[in-house]
């Protein structure tokens, strides 16, 4: 069981920097994270941002090959002092926004990805994890909660928006676990969940063109409250009967709300706009 982060932090005259975002693993959580991504003996596994090794540990413990970034030289000085016998473990230092994941995979297989993200950093990091789906199996992320939700959503929920469709199109994704502020040290201000996605062998629709269908996703919820028809009016270059026509080629009734449509409703959308 690793120690508490409180008496790590003070063992090596430290404390958690706000600038990088740290909020570290208590004892046990790691071991619960661990759980909730499926990691079994012999996966290849690339955490990101490890910390003080609350789920290093846990990951090592269960004999999964780990490859851990960090981009803070401190930290990972103090795992190769706690950890730098374990024969299964890599550390580097790196950032995990532009981190060659596909140079990893290269050599032990294809990966499953997990960190516990500091909140600025996880949208980035999120787009590179669809971005390398290649590469991976997974992507186990702690998040802040309404995040997570809102990605793991299904259409007509209150949450489902336009990461659940972004994401949605490559991964299925589940919320296996939610974090209190006491999981942490220091505690944030906010509750974090899990996120699980698992990358499918094909995306759930066809898309030819994903920046258009980005385009088009992003113009649908750009007004909430609005139906489909009016939001994508606002955003786009386009004139409403294009749109409108574009619609009813989709199969899409133009006065639902875009928090109703599927992903698949949303590919043969984007292929029916014209780009602007």
């Amino acid at each position: 069981m690793p120690e508490h982060p409180k008496k790590l932090l003070q063992r090596f005259g430290l404390e958690a920097r706000k600038s990088l975002g740290q909020n570290f693993l208590l004892p046990g959580a790691g071991e619960r994270i661990a759980r909730a991504a499926r990691i079994k003996a012999g996966d290849a596994v690339l955490e990101i941002g490890p910390g003080l090794g609350a789920l290093t540990e846990a990951l090592l413990d269960l004999d999964a090959r780990v490859v851990a970034v960090d981009l803070d030289e401190t930290m990972l000085r103090i795992l190769r002092e706690l950890y730098g016998d374990r024969k299964n473990l890599e550390l580097v230092h790196g950032d995990a926004r532009d981190f060659d994941i596909g140079a990893v995979a290269a050599r032990m297989g294809k990966l499953k990805l997990v960190g516990n993200l500091p909140y600025y950093a996880s949208s980035p990091i999120l787009r590179r994890a669809v971005d390398e789906r290649a590469h991976l199996l997974s992507a186990t992320f702690t998040l802040q909660k309404e995040v997570a939700d809102r990605i793991a959503a299904g259409p007509g929920s209150k949450t489902y928006g336009s990461l659940s469709v972004l994401i949605g199109l490559y991964a299925d994704a589940s919320v296996p676990l939610k974090l209190p502020p006491g999981a942490f040290h220091p505690q944030p201000g906010v509750e974090s969940a899990v996120l699980h996605l698992v990358f499918r062998e094909k995306p759930r629709a066809e898309v030819a063109d994903f920046p258009h269908f980005e385009k088009i996703v992003f113009a649908a919820f750009s007004h909430r409250r609005k139906t489909i028809l009016n939001s994508m009016k606002d955003a786009l270059e386009i004139d409403g009967p294009a749109i409108l026509a574009a619609l009813g080629r989709a199969g899409i009734d133009p006065q639902r709300r875009a928090e109703t449509v599927s992903v698949e409703e949303f590919a043969r959308l984007a292929a029916e706009v014209p780009h602007a």
